[in-house]
């Protein structure tokens, strides 16, 4: 079985495929065919949100390359064979796999969810009775909310335009959509032309985690864009971004997640700056909070977060609200308090000041004591001073 030569699992000799109620754990996968294995994967995807069944595929194709598959097609069939501990075998592999390829802690427990919950349906299928048990990598709380300035967004649009032709004009409002609007990347990519209302300046999109699409204001010059490049486009029906590859399989279709996000990238290096389609809608974030004067609930709104936590902590990365008071701190520090404790820079003047203060006193006492035919007082206050 390719799983087991990939991964180097123990092997087994007379492997007996259980029938359905054995105590083995595994059910009698030979009556499911390649097709119905196929669907399975789509029965897995189609009741879930554009997001996260789009998100699930990529992380399921993630594991199978990992595992030396080429797709998904034989995914459930080889997996669903094994046992309980060498499925967990399988995950940790996997999870040490992502680790050593330096993922973050929020894409490894995607992925590592994503199988999760693949393994879980197939028991809900009844083709399998076990669980995975890995748990998922501790996640940092640290989230950077930082994107492009607008100066550089303006830089992105004119580098569009600089190449003119239909692809310009396509890629100068997708910059400005994702700069305007805030959409997520997913959101920008489901459009449909009959999606559009010119009429009243709004789009409809379907927001993360939701089945129905919404509509959402966009701005006169977002408009202004998105009729030049419906013009050129056609107003025909589809999807209102499409590909321009020169591969006939793609010209034409969607633009997809890696096309997107190549568009966005490729103007970004072209200016000197590494660009990436949600950076974008990290900025008109930034800048609502900005315009809004930090108002979090309105901002709420614009950027459709389910938690106004999510906002927050784009209006604290903004404000930097930790470094002004550590700022403030040093400063009132150097200025001094009620209780007389001075910066260091100052204490280093004082002393300074009081080493010649002091010098100058005990060469008067010297000289005095000279005088009286003693130097006891000027013993006395040189051993003070050291």
């Amino acid at each position: 079985m390719a799983i087991r030569k990939n991964i180097n699992l123990p092997a087994q000799s007379g492997i007996v495929v259980a029938g359905p109620g054995s105590r083995l754990g595994r059910l009698d996968l030979s009556r499911i065919t390649k097709p119905d294995i196929e669907k399975l994967i789509e029965d897995f995807l189609k009741d879930r949100s554009p997001y996260t069944a789009e998100g699930y595929r990529q992380d399921l194709n993630v594991f199978c390359k990992f595992l030396g598959m080429d797709g998904t097609a034989d995914l459930a069939r080889q997996l669903f064979a094994l046992t309980q501990g060498e499925a967990n075998h399988v995950m940790r592999r996997f999870k040490t796999y992502m680790q050593e390829k330096k993922k973050s802690s929020a894409t490894i427990n995607r992925r590592l969810s994503a199988v999760r919950s693949f393994i879980r349906f197939g028991r809900l299928m009844g083709l399998v009775q076990w669980t995975t048990d890995i748990r998922n990598s501790k996640v940092q709380s640290y989230r950077d909310t930082h994107g492009p300035s607008l100066d550089d967004v303006r830089e992105l649009i004119r580098t569009a335009e600089l190449h003119g032709g239909t692809k310009a004009i396509r890629d100068g409002a997708i910059v400005r959509l994702f700069a305007t609007r805030g959409l997520r990347g997913v959101e920008l990519r489901e459009l449909d032309v009959e999606h559009l209302d010119f009429t009243h300046n709004r789009i409809f999109i379907r927001g993360k985690g939701k089945s129905d699409r919404e509509p959402v204001t966009i701005s006169p010059n977002t408009k202004i864009a998105l009729e030049r490049w419906l013009a050129v486009r056609g107003a025909y029906p589809g999807p209102l971004f499409i590909n321009f590859s020169k591969y006939d399989a793609v010209q034409g279709k969607r633009i997809s997640r890696g096309g997107l996000w190549r568009i966005v990238s490729n103007l970004g290096k072209q200016i000197g700056l590494d660009v990436w389609p949600h950076g974008l809608r990290h900025t008109a974030i930034t800048e609502g909070l900005e315009l809004t004067d930090g108002n979090v609930r309105a901002v709420q709104k614009f950027s459709r977060h389910e938690s106004i936590e999510t906002v927050t902590l784009y209006d604290d990365a903004r404000d930097d609200v930790a470094g002004d008071i550590t700022t403030a701190i040093d400063q009132k520090l150097e200025r001094g308090v009620g209780n007389g404790l001075w910066c260091t820079a100052h204490l280093k003047a004082d002393v300074a000041a009081d080493v010649i203060y002091t010098q100058q006193v005990m060469r008067y006492i010297r000289e005095a004591d000279t005088l009286k035919g003693t130097s006891t007082t000027a013993v006395k206050l040189d051993k003070e001073t050291k």
